[in-house]
């Protein structure tokens, strides 16, 4: 059985996926004659929100904080 596709799911959160690792991924369909396509999506942080993490934690600037840098990592 001969691979023709080879799909590769990139992490965005916490950490976006090693250089290395995409490197090893399309070594290997370029090693089994196939295409080699990758998807990264953004991770959505929904909390629900309370009176005492709005004032004095600040969780929904966090959540912000946490979300932008999935989003970044996936761009």
């Amino acid at each position: 059985m001969s691979f023709k596709d080879v799909l590769v799911a990139l992490t965005t959160y916490p950490e976006p996926t090693p250089v290395s690792a995409v490197d090893d991924a399309i070594d290997l369909a370029a090693a089994l004659g196939a295409k080699v396509s990758a998807i990264a999506c953004e991770v959505k942080i929904s909390v629900p929100g309370t009176l005492l993490g709005r004032r004095f934690l600040n969780v929904p600037a966090m959540i912000a904080g946490e979300a932008k840098k999935s989003a970044t990592n996936a761009q």
